[in-house]
């Protein structure tokens, strides 16, 4: 220790440290000294760790997991290029030389260098040597005796041996120690099975949150340069995508360009085509395309097909059922060629059957194709026939009385046997699973130039967007409405703009829902749609009645109801009865109200329309409450909202369940009043509701709350 008390700190370089050869502590000698010794090798403590990092995001988790005694051994350090592996190995190396008095070795394989050999086993195990004090001329000259011989020399040492950037196991079996003593930790971008196997811990390296690409870029960049354009910085950091060395080149760029703004490079970053572009700084090893190209290298043929396919189709989180539509092969063969690409890190496997690539490695793998390609463009157009296919079907399931898709589906798409759809409820779970694909498919669709497709595709999602309370039914009828300009269908535009009316109206935007039907009205009458006049007049006095205009929305309804008539819709008719009787209970008219829901029910019952018998069951409920019967409308509630877990309807479930609550609070049960509002309040908030949301939680929070 130092006189102030500190622990003398250890100095680390790539040079052999400590005394070699016999050392002799003596007083005074007077005479000769002779020494005598048996040869043999010195030994030597070597210090061969290279400089720790001097900035890192600390991921704790993960050093935690490297200093648990269940990896003291051996530990692999995975994760795909340019995710920090060789950093997070160092700090963690630094933190713990305490542990490792004996030494520290350190070699890169080099295994994933742009134009470098990679180092053999044999080359590692010489510098190792050479590092113990073993001289060139005494090593022995095949690479098994110099295994052999580094064991022996490192058996019973407290030894570190840091062996980076390895691609095969074989690289790296020759160099672990045979003694329990030694601690081995390997970083790689592959799995290394044969490590798993002889009992590695595997510490598995993800993307930092956006939190910690703030804190990193602050450390790299400063405060003051990121407080000046925030927006910027929020871009910016989407485009890392929690990638560490995207985050380190985004830093060296705005370092060693001072005079370009932070908004300039965003705009330069915001073009899919151009972004790996924009991170590269000329050296190779801060290019993230370089990076890249250096996992995908060893990939077979057959490998890196489903790797570029994978990067062209329209969705970076994908099921295994598409994976086998886009690229031809069999379950057991594209299972096979799916764990060769999770074992390098360039897909991962993130759920039972679901794959995703990160966000700038799938940029890679799409740029590796021209996007005419002949095999790619067939491959892609059978994924989107086959998750168009399956979303039509999933719609007709959830809205069979619904009249048919105004584009419809042409030809026979691949694979339409791999889904199985037998009910209402597994379709809600397959538009589950697939919703967000769905959602990235549109766009996708358009910029190919299949409009019909992003149209059918929207069409294909009101019903479960409906169900889920609309989070998403702007974006998906946004590019809808793109594609139903390119069509040039009056009907296909006058049911867009109601579809875009009726989500102003959720929202409670009047002036832009009434815009988009009157546009609807008008387009459905020229081209002679009665289905599209009917339900346009409908919305319409939905309109009427947010504006407050019960009067008017009643009479719209009415001729809705009427114009029905002429034509076989009768689930419609249905839902017109009760839509006019919700009126006439606004306008006092219980006992109407009451007449026109018992008629929609029955109608709704004599097409086994389950999801219409329970919106009746809940207007029935409201007349019983108007009424003053508690206790008869808090069963037809309860029955409602049974029906509607059958059909995963989480909007009426919203609203059932508020009904639900006022009936408890109006016999005075607060508790049963709140559970019910509890799960109202957690639906609104998913929904995107916050008006809803809001309203709950004053309900919540009442004089008696």
């Amino acid at each position: 220790m130092h006189d102030d008390g500190s622990t003398v700190q250890p100095v680390y370089h790539n040079d052999a440290g400590g005394s070699s050869g016999p050392v002799i502590q003596l007083g005074s000698i007077t005479g000769s000294l002779h020494v005598h010794t048996t040869g043999g090798v010195p030994a030597a403590v070597p210090r061969q760790l290279p400089a720790a990092p001097v900035r890192f995001i600390n991921r704790r988790v993960e050093l935690a997991e490297l200093t648990d005694p269940a990896a003291l051994g051996l530990a692999v350090v995975t994760g795909s290029g340019g995710m920090g592996k060789t950093s997070l190995a160092l700090r963690w190396a630094y933190q713990q030389l305490n542990r490792f008095p004996d030494g520290q070795l350190y070699v890169d394989m080099r295994g994933f260098a742009p134009y470098e050999q990679p180092v053999s086993a044999a080359r590692a195990l010489r510098g190792f040597l050479g590092a113990l004090g073993v001289s060139e001329d005494s090593q022995p000259s095949d690479v098994e005796s110099q295994a052999s011989t580094f064991r022996s020399l490192v058996a019973g040492k407290r030894l570190l041996v840091l062996v980076d950037n390895v691609r095969h196991c074989g690289d790296v079996v020759r160099l672990l120690p045979g003694s329990p003593t030694c601690t081995v930790v390997v970083t790689s971008r592959f799995h290394l099975a044969e490590l798993i196997a002889k009992g590695a811990r595997i510490v598995d390296l993800d993307v930092l949150t956006d939190d910690q690409v703030v804190a990193l870029l602050t450390e790299r960049v400063g405060r003051p340069r990121l407080d000046a354009e925030p927006a910027a910085v929020s871009e910016l950091v989407r485009y890392c995508a929690g990638l560490p060395l995207a985050v380190s080149i985004l830093a060296a760029r705005i370092v060693t360009q001072p005079a370009q703004s932070l908004a300039e490079l965003a705009d330069e970053l915001r073009e899919d085509a151009d972004r790996l572009d924009g991170f590269d700084t000329g050296d190779l090893s801060l290019s993230l395309r370089a990076v890249l190209a250096c996992s995908t290298q060893s990939l077979d043929p057959a490998a890196a097909r489903v790797f570029r396919l994978l990067g062209a189709a329209p969705c970076a989180d994908i099921g295994l059922d598409s994976v086998l539509v886009l690229t031809g092969h069999p379950k057991s063969r594209a299972r096979s060629l799916l764990r060769t690409l999770e074992a390098a890190h360039l897909v991962r496997q993130h759920a039972p059957g679901r794959y995703r690539m990160h966000d700038l490695v799938r940029l890679y793998a799409g740029g590796l194709t021209p996007i005419d390609d002949p095999d790619t463009t067939a491959a892609v157009r059978g994924l989107v026939d086959f998750l168009l296919y399956n979303a039509h079907r999933a719609a007709r399931l959830l809205a069979p009385y619904r009249p048919e898709m105004e584009i419809p589906l042409t030809g026979v798409a691949p694979g339409q046997d791999l889904v199985t759809m037998p009910t209402a409820r597994a379709a809600i779970d397959w538009l589950t699973a697939e919703h967000q694909c769905l959602l990235d498919t549109q766009p996708f669709a358009l910029r190919r130039g299949w409009p019909e497709v992003t149209w059918q595709l929207a069409w294909s999602l009101v019903g479960f967007h409906h169900r889920q309370g609309h989070p998403d039914g702007h974006a998906s009828w946004q590019v809808a409405l793109e594609a139903a300009t390119l069509i040039g269908s009056d009907v296909v535009l006058s049911l867009t703009h109601r579809h875009l009316g009726y989500l102003h109206l959720h929202d409670r935007d009047h002036a832009a829902a009434v815009e988009h039907l009157t546009l609807s009205a008008a387009l459905a009458e020229r081209a002679g749609s009665v289905p599209n006049q009917v339900a346009t007049l409908r919305a319409m006095a939905g309109a009427h009645d947010q504006a407050g205009d019960v009067a008017a929305a009643m009479s719209t309804a009415q001729r809705a109801l009427e114009l029905c008539r002429t034509v076989d819709l009768p689930v419609w008719e249905a839902e017109l009865l009760g839509q006019t009787g919700e009126y006439h209970a606004k306008a006092g008219d219980h006992a109407a109200a009451a007449t026109r829901f018992e008629a929609a029910l029955t109608i709704h019952g004599d097409h086994g329309d389950v999801e219409g018998i329970a919106y009746c069951l809940h207007r029935l409920g409201t007349v019983a409450a108007a009424q003053g019967d508690h206790g008869a409308a808090i069963t037809l509630y309860q029955r409602s909202l049974d029906l509607l877990a059958q059909f995963g309807n989480k909007a009426e479930e919203l609203v059932v369940l508020d009904s639900l609550a006022d009936s408890h609070t109006a016999l005075g049960d607060r508790d049963e009043a709140n559970r019910a509002w509890q799960r109202a309040l957690g639906l609104s908030v998913a929904q995107r509701r916050p008006d809803q949301a809001e309203r709950i939680r004053s309900k919540m929070a009442g004089p008696t709350g």
